[in-house]
């Protein structure tokens, strides 16, 4: 099928849209982002989401080059991310090499840096320790 034969293009549904969209070194880079506790079935979900996202932009724009990843932007386990889900991963169509990124793999992407989830924890830390909410107890909790 020839892209410009399509009469009408209908946006992806919602909720399956892309969190970011990030173009460096000459490819479009498309994240969901998602919380640490996925199950099989939401692997599943994830890899037809992301197929959707190709196609979604390769009708737009057939020489686009692009990259779908889910984004774990942090690993709550005492172990590897990966090491944890493996069982749930195994039965998953993703490819854990290329389709997820967890904490530091998707950080470090970003900022172009070593270690960057490291570097984050600590300035949280630090704003903690300097009280930095309460400067915006007021827009939070208005009287």
């Amino acid at each position: 099928m020839n892209p410009q034969d399509i009469n009408e293009y209908i946006s992806p549904s919602t909720g399956t849209g892309v969190d970011i969209h990030l173009f460096k070194d000459g490819i479009e880079y498309m994240f969901d982002i998602k919380t640490t506790q996925s199950n099989q079935g939401d692997f599943k979900k994830l890899n037809k989401q992301m197929l959707e996202w190709y196609a979604y932009r390769l009708v737009k724009n057939p020489d686009a080059k692009l990259e779908g990843r889910i984004a774990i932007p942090f690993n709550p386990y005492k172990k590897y991310w990966y090491e944890e889900k493996k069982s749930m991963l195994l039965a998953s169509p993703l490819d854990v090499k290329r389709d997820i990124w967890v904490d530091n793999e998707f950080w470090d992407f970003c900022s172009g840096h070593k270690n960057t989830f490291e570097d984050l924890q600590s300035l949280f830390i630090e704003l903690g320790k300097e009280n930095f909410a309460a400067e915006f107890y007021d827009i939070f909790y208005p009287i």
